[in-house]
């Protein structure tokens, strides 16, 4: 069971959003109210993704064709590249 199957459990809401981030950090969704958890895939086979859920303070490497799942209250989740172009999707839960 992923960290999304739980908060639907919970009664949460799920939603998904899909783009391509470059190297210029952009917020893949704004969250109102906060999401609750989330699970980022890099559906790049080359291009490692960079994501950050502090405003950008830090970023977090996430490797090409690979996902990651967090249980966080994140207000906003960027997204960014060191380089070149990358896609993503992001499902996130958020109280209802």
């Amino acid at each position: 069971m992923n960290v999304l199957d739980t908060k639907i459990k919970e009664g949460q809401l799920v939603k998904e959003t899909t783009g391509t981030a470059t190297d210029t950090a952009a917020a893949v969704a704004t969250f109102d109210p906060e999401c609750t958890a989330f699970l980022l895939k890099n559906l790049s086979s080359t291009v490692k993704l960079l994501y950050s859920i502090d405003d950008g303070s830090n970023y977090l490497t996430l490797e090409p064709l690979s996902t990651v799942e967090k249980i966080r209250h994140v207000a906003e989740l960027l997204v960014k590249t060191a380089s070149g172009e990358a896609e993503y999707n992001v499902e996130y839960s958020e109280p209802q």
